[in-house]
């Protein structure tokens, strides 16, 4: 295969998770915001073992909000905006989780892309 185009990009903590959402938010239908993209990255990067049943607790509401110094009322938009776009979802329980399918790898993610050119 010829003209390969490879970079390798080394982030932490919410980066890594932003740039992974940010990649893969060209193979989504209805993308996402850039805000959007850092908020649910930053609810990602939870690492608290709470956080895999509870991760949109009031306790880790409050980190977010604080960490991207959003309102009460930004936060809530935001949450229900990755809702409508299926980036969070709601469990029978009326618990929210994120969409499992968005979670990249914990310790690296590769990406595989083809483009074709259209001879039509």
């Amino acid at each position: 295969m010829r003209n390969v185009l490879q970079k390798s990009i080394l982030e932490k903590g919410r980066s890594y998770y932003s740039k992974h959402l940010d990649i893969i938010n060209n193979f989504f239908p209805i993308k996402l915001t850039p805000k959007e993209i850092e908020v649910l990255g930053a609810f990602m990067n939870i690492q608290n073992p709470l956080a895999k049943e509870e991760r949109f607790s009031t306790i880790f509401r409050k980190q977010v909000k604080k960490e991207l110094k959003l309102s009460d009322g930004g936060l809530s938009n935001y949450i229900g905006s990755l809702l409508d776009k299926a980036a969070i979802k709601e469990n029978d329980e009326g618990k929210l989780y994120i969409n499992p399918i968005l979670f990249p790898r914990d310790d690296f993610q590769f990406y595989q892309f083809k483009l074709k050119k259209d001879e039509k």
